[in-house]
């Protein structure tokens, strides 16, 4: 007779998991290697979710709604677009926000090498963020009828910045770089 899972404690170690990969990555996703640091043994992780495989998917779903639900209360559609860009990367440049973009990034590279229905994040990277832009864009009226199309210009530059940073680039160039976007973009609303 199977015993049963106790879905408090699985909750929370799906929670203690999210928080170990957002934190370091998944390259210590083995069972053995992370059991300890959630507070768990390898068995009982195994038992919770039962593969390794399953786990991090799951955690990695843990994470991405943890990062969207920031990113809804960071990333607020307003009468200036302009403006809300500007708060963006703000929040895009901060140690919390960063290390979520770290991982999704380093996810995403990994999973190039699959066949396409393994490919869980690749693809969600930009339609998770999309609609966010498009919102944005879609609340000033400068913007609203190129909404979509902006939209995917900022998640496209902003998911290279992520990947640049990852790496250890240079924060200034990459400052300065979203600033001229964001002057570029303001530019082109005003002219009609």
């Amino acid at each position: 007779m199977a015993r049963t899972v106790d879905q408090e404690r699985r909750a929370a170690l799906l929670s203690a998991v999210a928080d170990a990969f957002v934190a370091a990555g998944t390259d210590r996703a083995s069972l053995r290697d992370l059991a300890p640091e959630v507070g768990a043994s390898a068995r009982m992780l195994m038992h919770h979710f039962g593969s390794r495989d399953e786990l991090v998917a799951m955690a990695l779903e843990v994470a991405r709604d943890r990062q969207l639900a920031a990113a809804e209360q960071a990333i607020v559609p307003g009468p200036d677009a302009v403006a809300v860009l500007h708060a963006t990367w703000g929040w895009f440049m901060r140690p919390d926000t960063r290390q979520y973009f770290a991982l999704f990034t380093d996810v995403a590279a990994r999973e190039r090498g699959e066949p396409g229905p393994e490919r869980r994040f690749t693809a969600r990277l930009g339609a998770d963020w999309q609609p966010i832009f498009e919102a944005v864009f879609g609340a000033d009226e400068r913007f609203a009828r190129n909404s979509s199309t902006l939209a995917l210009l900022v998640v496209g530059v902003l998911r290279g910045m992520a990947l640049d940073l990852t790496s250890g680039s240079d924060t200034d160039d990459h400052r300065r770089a979203f600033a001229t976007l964001i002057e570029l973009i303001a530019s082109g609303g005003s002219e009609e």
